[in-house]
């Protein structure tokens, strides 16, 4: 019987591709590289998320290069001579901080609320948030400054071949958190009336660690089970794993519309980059997303109204509301195209990252003494 899963390419899957394990170990080679042998001021961080990724190692700013402990073993042996080299460290407030030389200085980005330490220590030079959602009553002072850090803007698409089926994409892990439950009922309700397909770039399961807020009874109601037979029996829905490379070579330009209807999300990256595509976005009006989403400019924003994630109200009411505002974009090619120009001006606009790496080097430069 063919599944889901059986159609997906092993080379655009990120952890069967023997290239995509080469392509990673080259890029941390030249990493560490840069950190032993490098003329350019060198910045510590510790994150791979592809917001960092994204900036840090791909779009550094100019005078500047990153540093991280590699995931590669052999090149470990070079990890105390790297971190010797280091100026300065860009934390990311969701992670522990390392031990660092305490006359280290420190910058601090936050996708969430800042915690209050932050602006005690004065080790931390410089705090960034990465929307006005989670700079709040903080922005009117002096201590924390917004900088949306983001992907840089991606070449336009080719057309949509006429007779080829809407593609619509979902990204991340974690189905009940990323609401990627939701976006399978969603295509279920439409299938019928448009012809399309269902991508999920990423996994169902559940890390109950990170999200306590997700109950066991939320879970249960969502039935994860059921809907891994139903993706599994449909031949147009599409899960799996996907590298960043293969997200960003050939994932994202299949897709027509981007979904991200998430029941929890701080700073969902991947909506960027599906806005550096192009494409329009319907999403949950949660927390940053109403910073990149603008009610039928980009894309349209579903409304939770405080309803209790965990519910089957929450659910329901997300499903009607996706349909209700997806069906007009499902048919209407201009309407779609128009959107996808205003996601990626939206990109340009509001979170620049040519901005954002000239205003990261200026605080750098600042903090380490060089524009004296």
């Amino acid at each position: 019987m063919a599944t889901g899963f059986s159609r997906v390419p092993s080379v655009l899957t990120g952890s069967a591709s023997l290239r995509d394990r080469t392509i990673r170990a080259a890029a941390e080679m030249r990493l560490v590289g840069q950190a032993l042998v490098g003329r350019n001021q060198l910045i510590g961080y510790s994150r791979t998320h592809p917001v960092y990724q994204s900036v840090f190692e791909e779009n550094p700013p100019l005078g500047f290069s990153y540093y991280r402990t590699p995931r590669w073993r052999p090149l470990r042996l070079f990890d105390n001579a790297a971190w010797r080299r280091i100026k300065l460290f860009h934390h990311d407030a969701s992670t522990e901080l390392p031990t660092l030389l305490p006359s280290t200085p420190l910058v601090v980005s936050c996708e969430g609320r800042p915690n209050g330490r932050f602006l005690r220590d004065d080790r931390f030079r410089h705090v960034f948030v990465h929307s006005r959602w989670a700079g709040g009553e903080f922005l009117s002072g002096d201590r924390v400054e917004l900088l949306r850090l983001a992907p840089p803007l991606q070449p336009p698409r080719q057309p949509r071949h006429k007779s080829r089926d809407l593609v619509l994409l979902t990204v991340g892990l974690g189905g009940m958190v990323k609401g990627l439950d939701i976006a399978v009922r969603v295509y279920e309700r439409l299938k019928k009336e448009f012809s399309m397909r269902l991508i999920i770039a990423g996994a169902m399961a559940h890390n109950p660690q990170w999200y306590p807020e997700i109950t066991r009874d939320g879970l249960e109601r969502a039935r994860f089970e059921d809907l891994q037979r139903r993706i599994e029996l449909d031949s147009r829905i599409t899960l799996a794993q996907y590298s960043r490379r293969a997200l960003l070579r050939h994932i994202y330009k299949r897709a027509d519309i981007y979904l991200q209807l998430s029941r929890m999300d701080t700073y969902p990256f991947a909506t960027l980059e599906a806005m550096s595509f192009g494409l329009p976005v319907v999403a949950t009006r949660l927390n940053s997303i109403p910073e990149m989403v603008r009610e039928a400019e980009n894309g349209f924003l579903v409304d939770h109204a405080g309803i209790d994630m965990n519910s089957e109200e929450w659910a329901e009411r997300a499903v009607n509301q996706t349909v209700a505002v997806l069906s007009p974009l499902l048919g209407d090619v201009a309407l779609r195209e128009k959107m996808g120009v205003a996601s990626r001006d939206r990109l340009q606009t509001a979170f620049n990252i040519d901005y954002a790496r000239s205003r990261l080097a200026s605080v750098y430069r600042g903090i380490l003494g060089l524009d004296a």
